[in-house]
């Protein structure tokens, strides 16, 4: 039996509560979730989320921890890259997704978001600066930020392949 230690729900997760914790004071009306580029998008104003990159392992060598009995652990450092963008209003001269998009990427400085994303399994690595990509869409102008931030996280697969405990020989092994 081989299992992960993985969960890229729980790093989800962890991801979200952040941003939705962060964002309260700012507006509790944001929508935030998870999508591909191709999907439809929410009600404005909304925060995207999309794993860009990874998890890749950091390095080449992993780790091989034995626990006990039969059953022993590879663990090794990875990182994965999500993309954050914030989609505004479609007023530019209220803008708000640059905003909000700076003070996430500010938030990520605060020692109870570092320790809420370090409980949840992830670990700030690097983070790309705010860039304000507000564009003329069809007829109205599409207020919209981004950042990518990529986070360190581990991954312990644990694998039991079973041991030989006893060997028996029916064949005569004497002799040098």
């Amino acid at each position: 039996m081989t299992t992960s230690g993985l969960q890229l729900v729980d790093i989800q997760k962890t991801i979200y509560t952040w941003i939705r914790k962060e964002i309260e004071g700012f507006s509790p009306t944001v929508t935030i979730l998870w999508r591909n580029q191709s999907e439809p998008l929410p009600p404005r104003p909304c925060v995207t989320l999309k794993i860009t990159d990874g998890p890749k392992p950091v390095g080449t060598q992993d780790n091989l921890m034995y626990k006990g009995g039969k059953s022993y652990t590879i663990g090794g450092q990875r990182t994965l890259t999500v993309s954050l963008q914030v989609f505004g209003n479609t007023q530019v001269h209220k803008p708000m997704a640059y905003q909000l998009a700076f003070d996430l990427h500010s938030s990520l400085s605060k020692l109870t978001v570092q320790d809420l994303l370090r409980a949840g399994g992830v670990a700030i690595q690097q983070r790309g600066d705010p860039t304000n990509i507000t564009a003329l869409e069809e007829t109205e102008y599409e207020e919209r930020a981004q950042f990518d931030i990529v986070f360190g996280v581990a991954q312990n697969i644990v694998d039991d392949p079973g041991i030989i405990e006893r060997a028996v020989l029916t064949a005569d092994v004497s002799g040098p």
